[in-house]
């Protein structure tokens, strides 16, 4: 039942096709029959025509040959198959081909055809009577004209037979021509038809295996065009997904870890307190400490709901013209401790003094803190971090570079991915989710901006971004 099914439009497209020959191959047949009869019909009036003129200017001249007219008659005997007769006006036999003819007019027929020509015009009678041999026949009757009036008739008498087996002939040959054709096309139509069965069942198995978290899954791409480029996408989705999936599994843990350290750190000084452990004099330590890891939490909930919330384009931006300079050393500030732990050289590479965009304050500062957070989180001791603004047209052109380890070249396309992680190991130096990176390529998204990002192993990794200078049309 699932083959007929799986084969119901190729029985269809059977069905319709033959349908089709069977009306191209009748319209045809008709036409070529219609063809070879007015032929035929018009061939015997052409020689009708010219043996009677022959015959009237024989006659003029008294130069008549009955040789000559002897091997035209054999000749339209041999081609046509014709009985030919010269009458006069009334009707009178003046020369017969052959007496003795398989298709012979008898007097009665003659005098018909003759009478009938009286006016000048030329008579063509088509079966309206049978030869003793049963096959259809057709006759003309040829006017010659001199002076206006008829001075003699030229009468043919021909079977179809010989027509119609040309005619078969050119019928068998086009119907075997077609036959072949539509052959050839149904065998073609029914291997392609398996095929693409093949596909869609393969495709169809493994997008619910996808569906079901088998993201291992794959089409195995065996065929060229469009279904074989639909199994490489359907590959390279669950691929994809299976990336995803390997990802949310990594946030899971990462954020439970992140989650689950300062609250046990909060907890446990908490507890402390309560019960005395914590002398009373040094619990505004420890309440510093509590404090902290909360806003830790709440800076990793913030984030996570700001990406949430800019991937569905559900943050407005609130544009206005400030100093980049001064929000760059502003949230470079927040990173002194980290620098000077680090023991790194720092290199502010101004275009010019000011340099004025227009752009939200608050999100470009998310992004250079972002940015130089990475920078300094992946570099090594005694590293440089180099921030460095030029000016390209009506643009302001920001980088930020390290001369840390640098990312891989197959990670490069997936840093701007919520939750990836290009180093896994999580020393104290490499805390994150992942998802800074995805938030930094929002932002300059929503700005309608560039980012980009170059990278060398073991020498370092350099972003850069753009912004539009503030002039009078934005401002």
């Amino acid at each position: 039942m699932h083959k007929f099914r799986t084969h119901k439009p190729l029985l269809v497209y059977a069905i319709i096709s033959f349908a089709l020959f069977m009306i191209v191959f009748g319209i045809f047949t008709q036409v070529i029959s219609n063809h070879f009869t007015k032929t035929l019909k018009n061939d015997l009036i052409n020689e009708a025509t010219e043996i009677g003129n022959d015959y009237v200017d024989a006659c003029y001249t008294k130069d008549y040959d009955l040789g000559y007219f002897d091997y035209k008659f054999q000749f339209l005997s041999e081609q046509y198959e014709t009985h030919t007769v010269i009458t006069n006006s009334k009707g009178i036999v003046l020369l017969d081909s052959l007496k003795d003819h398989d298709y012979c007019l008898d007097a009665e027929n003659i005098s018909s055809l003759v009478k009938d020509t009286t006016k000048g015009s030329i008579i063509v009678e088509e079966g309206s009577d049978h030869n003793q041999f049963g096959n259809p026949t057709f006759s003309i009757g040829v006017p010659i004209m001199r002076k206006g009036l008829v001075y003699c008739v030229v009468v043919m008498h021909a079977p179809l037979p010989k027509t119609n087996s040309t005619i078969f002939f050119i019928y068998r040959i086009t119907f075997i021509t077609l036959i072949t054709a539509l052959s050839l096309a149904f065998l073609y139509t029914l291997i392609f038809s398996n095929q693409t069965n093949r596909t869609l069942e393969a495709l169809n198995k493994t997008s619910k295996e996808v569906a079901n978290g088998n993201f291992a899954s794959r089409v195995d791409v065996t065929y060229a065009g469009q279904f074989g480029e639909l199994a490489n996408n359907m590959n390279d989705m669950a691929e994809e997904l299976g990336k995803l999936e390997a990802m949310r599994k990594d946030f899971i843990a990462n954020i439970s870890h992140d989650i689950r350290s300062p609250l046990t750190s909060i907890k446990g000084f908490v507890q402390a307190i309560l019960d005395g452990t914590i002398p009373y004099e040094n619990q505004d330590k420890y309440l510093n400490i509590v404090l902290d890891e909360t806003e830790r939490l709440s800076y990793l909930t913030n984030n996570i709901l700001l990406l949430t919330k800019m991937e569905n384009q559900q943050v407005l931006l609130e544009k206005s013209s400030f100093e980049l300079h001064q929000i760059i050393r502003k949230v470079l500030l927040q990173f002194d401790q980290h620098i000077i732990t680090k023991k790194m050289e720092v290199k502010l590479l101004f275009h010019k003094k000011d340099l004025v965009v227009f752009a939200d304050t608050n999100q470009i500062q998310r992004v250079l803190y972002n940015l130089i957070d990475n920078a300094i989180k992946f570099s090594n001791l005694h590293g440089k971090l180099i921030i460095e603004t030029t000016v390209i047209k009506d643009k302001a052109e920001i980088s930020i570079s390290d001369s840390g380890q640098g990312i891989p070249d197959d990670s490069i396309k997936y840093i701007w991915d919520r939750f990836h992680k290009v180093d896994r190991s999580r020393g104290k130096d490499k805390k994150g989710i992942g998802i800074g990176l995805s938030i930094v390529k929002e932002i300059i998204k929503a700005h309608d901006e560039r980012i980009d990002v170059n990278s060398q192993l073991g020498k370092g990794t350099k972003f850069t971004f753009t912004l539009p200078l503030s002039t009078s049309k934005n401002r």
